[in-house]
């Protein structure tokens, strides 16, 4: 079997995005999975929606028209 070469680099970036997020108190704007009760009508869904990430964690979740 032939491995996919290199895509655990992908993860570790993303690792490293977020905690210099969080570290520096970017108030940077990060794909971040969670739940969305109430959000477009939806209930029991998860999905990966822009969020606020901060030194104070997940601050807020970006407003859609």
């Amino acid at each position: 079997m032939r491995a996919k070469g290199a895509t655990n680099y992908a993860v570790g970036l993303a690792v490293a995005n977020i905690l210099e997020a969080i570290l520096n108190d970017e108030q940077r704007v990060l794909p971040w999975s969670g739940c969305v009760d109430g959000f477009k009508g939806l209930k029991d869904v998860c999905l990966s929606l822009p969020r606020i990430v901060g030194r104070a964690g997940i601050d807020a979740r970006c407003r859609f028209p």
